[in-house]
């Protein structure tokens, strides 16, 4: 048989094997690896290359080699990057291709969708069998674009099955949200391994069981009832905050979802997406509570006073009754503070809060501010003396001792009351008014109430005004200086000087102390102004170790003062500031009756000075009723005896006696003793014969500006020298007994 023939023969089986490739599968890479081997057989070929179109750029790429491994004559061809190139250029013709001397390529179009190269020896390919392959190739790519859709197809289920499995487990195993199915008329159908959690239910208990009966709160299913009504005639679910019901009947906050699936020929299904909201909500009443509660007592704090309060106005705006509000601070709790610590400190007002609330009726409200600072709200109250008794009462329940560090403490309160509506309609004005009168309370003794009056809110406001004008003056530099000389009484020696402070007001001239002092007391300005007191007083010290002499000066000292906790360290770092001045060269001088007052926290303080070489005076010595014992107590290095008692001991044989004793105090302890306010010769005279050390009053000279210093003393120094101030003068006869 010719070879003709044969080779059409072959083509003749290579169709029939491509019908039979195409009617049994439809997957592309099987289909070529069978269709290729008789094909390059038949066709003498030696590699199959299939290109096939991108669908993105129009570009054609090689899709399938076969064998896969035989890449041989494209790697080995110099020449390859340039045939490779002119057989991707897809003109839709069948093109030979000639690769060395000894192969050849042979395009054959695949249709629309690419080309294939076969890889052959020899020159190329007789053109009838290629006339005949090309309606086998152009089927070929028919096959390739079906089989390509199939596997697009095929994909896309194939993702389509994947994404549906990977939801349903993400349903199923996510922990923390709840999905359910169900129907319209609540029959559940889906329940995943959240809402088991969530519930309590397990999954076989709640599908086919009715969503209503089953987790919707009894006063909720008729609403839930309706809304799947409004579902069935087209309607949507409102999604939101709800509550849910657990297998153990809690009730259980939620944040719900819901979708509905509306499906031809399929009954409406809905989906709702249930989230916890259980530890939300707890962290929400956390906060609500810190937010309107004080952390240390549990009491309502300010914000929900003023709350209460509003209300209380509104209920006695309508009844016409009143309410009082009291306003409760707790007498010097400072000291405990700093004394025991703040740890002791708080307890102390765990306690109080406690007691407090022991001891009002239900229904009233107490409250604390802050600090040691506490507000009573009692509703539905009379101005009689049955209130005034409970207000006692109240006072009297505090005033008990309380166990600090194994040793009993007093504790006191002062209290002031103010009442809706006498004495204002809102809180904020209430509250005002009730704290003026509680320190009013302080300042008549404490642990006792005061009731409020409109004269108390305009010495407020006057106590405002002065210490504003007292801000001013700091701000401006009316403050001024002057020094009184204390003098030896042995042999007239200048020893020091006491540094008293002058406002050099701008409108009302010239004041002492006595002016302006009181407006101080107990504020921040107390603070600012001792400050510039001690400023003023070292810059001075240090001029004068300067341009004159090196002597002492006296600083007086309040008690708010000394008891800050940096005073020590401000001081040394203003000498720090001006190096030619020693702690020697300053004198604190403190009052008996603050000394007193808080000698524990007092003492402490001026050993801290002592500690530094500052030295102490303990002034007006005689009013403070200090017993021996707490003197003892103190570190003082000088006591000064009261003016009042130096003043009148020419007449009077008690103050006499009471200037005597002080100085024997004073030699017994070995301290110095200075008597202020000798005015007459006479006066020094008896001092020194009572063994007085030092003296400081108008006998020997006012208080005088710093300039004026230096020249009284070169005066002072000469008239002694000539004729002693108390020389000649002899103690009354009638006094000497």
């Amino acid at each position: 048989m010719p070879a003709h023939s044969d080779k059409t023969s072959q083509l003749i089986n290579l169709q029939y094997e491509l019908a039979m490739l195409v009617g049994g599968t439809l997957r592309l890479n099987p289909m070529l690896r069978q269709f290729f081997p008789p094909a390059l057989k038949a066709l003498g070929c030696k590699a199959a290359h299939l290109w096939l179109k991108d669908q993105a750029d129009g570009a054609a790429r090689l899709r399938f080699s076969y064998p896969s491994r035989d890449k041989s004559v494209w790697q080995q061809d110099p020449a390859y990057a340039r045939i490779a190139s002119r057989l991707a250029e897809d003109t839709g013709q069948t093109a030979i291709l000639q690769l060395g001397p000894d192969h050849h390529a042979l395009r054959l179009p695949l249709g629309d969708i690419g080309f294939c190269v076969l890889i052959g020896k020899g020159k190329g390919i007789e053109p009838n069998t290629i006339a005949a392959l090309a309606p086998i190739f152009r089927r070929l790519g028919n096959a390739v674009r079906a089989s390509l859709q199939h596997e697009k197809t095929e994909n896309l289920q194939y993702r389509a099955e994947t994404s549906e499995r990977r939801l349903q487990y993400l349903l199923d195993e996510l922990p923390t949200v709840a999905v359910k199915g169900y129907l319209l008329d609540g029959t559940l159908n889906y329940w995943n391994q959240a809402s088991e959690n969530l519930y309590g239910y397990k999954r076989e208990e709640a599908i086919g069981a009715n969503l209503l009966d089953l987790i919707i709160p009894p006063e909720l299913r008729q609403r839930v009832h309706s809304a799947l009504e409004a579902v069935a005639r087209g309607g949507d679910v409102k999604g939101g905050e709800t509550m849910m019901m657990g297998k153990d009947g809690r009730h259980i906050p939620v944040h719900s979802s819901h979708l509905v699936m509306h499906r031809p020929g399929l009954p409406t299904e809905l989906f709702s997406v249930d989230i916890d909201l259980t530890e939300r909500k707890r962290h929400e009443t956390a906060l609500a509570h810190a937010a309107n509660h004080d952390m240390l007592t549990g009491l309502p704090n300010r914000h929900l006073l003023h709350s209460h309060l509003r209300q209380a106005s509104g209920r006695a705006r309508r009844s016409g009754q009143t309410f009082a509000i009291c306003y409760i601070d707790l007498d010097r709790f400072k000291p405990i503070n700093d004394h025991f610590g703040h740890h002791v400190g708080d307890q102390v007002l765990i306690a109080a809060g406690n007691c407090l609330s022991e001891m009002v009726r239900e229904g009233d409200v107490v409250a604390r501010l802050g600090g040691d600072e506490f507000v009573l709200l009692l509703e539905s109250v009379d101005q009689t003396e049955a209130l005034m008794d409970r207000l006692s009462s109240i006072l009297a329940g505090l005033t008990r001792a309380m166990p600090l560090k194994g040793k009993e403490h007093a504790i006191s309160a002062s209290m002031g009351v103010a009442f809706y509506p006498r004495d204002g309609d809102d809180p904020d004005t209430l509250l005002r008014h009730a704290d003026l009168a509680m320190y009013q309370a302080k300042s008549e003794g404490r642990n006792c109430f005061r009731l409020f009056d409109a004269r108390m809110q305009q010495e407020a406001e006057e106590s405002g005004k002065r210490r504003r004008a007292l801000d001013s003056g700091l701000a401006n530099n009316e403050f001024r200086l002057v020094y009184q000389p204390i003098v030896r009484l042995r042999d007239s020696q200048l020893i020091g000087l006491e540094a008293l402070v002058r406002w050099q007001h701008p409108e009302r001239g010239l004041l002492t102390p006595v002016a302006f002092l009181e407006s101080l007391e107990g504020e921040q300005l107390e603070r600012r102004f001792g400050e510039k007191v001690f400023e003023l007083a070292v810059a001075q010290i240090q001029r004068w170790n300067e341009t004159w002499r090196r002597c002492r000066v006296s600083v007086n000292l309040t008690g708010h003062h000394l008891l800050q906790q940096d005073f020590i360290d401000r001081v040394s770092e203003l000498l720090d500031r001006h190096p030619g001045v020693e702690p020697s060269q300053l004198v604190f001088e403190i009052l008996e009756s603050i000394a007193m007052r808080d000698l524990g926290q007092v003492a402490a303080a001026l050993n801290r000075c002592r500690e530094r070489h500052f030295r102490i005076a303990l002034d007006d010595f005689g009013t403070g009723y200090s017993s021996l014992s707490r003197l003892r107590q103190l570190p003082v290095d000088i006591l000064k005896i009261d003016r009042s008692f130096v003043a009148n001991m020419l007449d009077d044989r008690g103050d006499r006696s009471i200037v005597q004793s002080a100085i024997e105090l004073a030699r017994v302890f070995e301290l110095e003793v200075i008597a202020e306010g000798p005015e007459t010769a006479e006066h020094l005279c008896l001092l020194e014969t009572m063994g007085c050390d030092l003296a400081q009053g108008y006998a020997i000279a006012a208080a005088m500006p710093a300039e004026a210093i230096p020249e009284w003393f070169d005066r002072w120094e000469s008239d002694q020298i000539q004729a002693p101030l108390w020389s000649g003068s002899t103690p009354r006869d009638d006094m000497s007994a």
